[in-house]
């Protein structure tokens, strides 16, 4: 396993999504939710961590092996793994407003109504999109919607590099196009 305290301040709270692949369709079932049909393509849960253990506990929680889920992404993490995620440390509570954000995305759908939103008002936080979302893209409508938003970061959980999406003069950021 990667060291993530290494690679993220330790138990700061923030924002994160998952980016999980999927190369095979199959029928997973996600507790009392109902039945998840996963299609090829890249599927984005995106939640928050401001417990006690911060953005390092929880990702360390969605990288290790599970005996027992304990949330909907947990049940999918079972058949999917993540290749990256995206983060923030910014201490305004963001998940809600990147959920709006990635379900207005022009190929994004949502798979299963009400994944990952028990506590909250919004359709799901599980977005599926058919081909890869790009950090840039992604983000770049993240900081046009919420111009004072916190740093976002690219976690790329196979190299272990970690890449920061500024927005520079204009709209081109200062990061390559990069998605793995």
């Amino acid at each position: 396993m990667i060291s993530v305290d290494r690679l993220i301040s330790h138990k700061k709270p923030g924002t994160y999504a998952l980016i999980l692949p999927a190369e095979t369709p199959e029928t997973i079932v996600i507790g009392k939710l109902g039945r998840l049909g996963v299609c090829r393509g890249n599927y984005l849960y995106v939640g928050s961590a401001f417990g006690p253990g911060g953005l390092a506990g929880r990702i360390r929680h969605h990288l290790r092996p599970l005996s027992s889920p304990h949330w909907h992404i947990d049940y999918l993490r079972k058949k999917l793994l993540p290749s990256a995620v995206w983060f923030t440390t910014d201490r305004r509570r963001r998940e809600h407003q990147w959920a709006a954000i990635f379900a207005e995305a022009d190929s994004a759908a949502i798979p299963l109504i009400g994944f990952g939103a028990s506590d909250c008002r919004c359709d799901a936080h599980l977005f599926f999109f058919p081909a890869a979302a790009t950090f840039n893209t992604m983000f770049r409508q993240i900081h046009q919607a919420i111009p004072d938003h916190a740093p976002i970061y690219h976690l790329n959980l196979q190299s272990q590099q970690l890449y920061q999406f500024e927005q520079a003069v204009g709209t081109k950021p200062i990061v390559k196009e990069y998605f793995c």
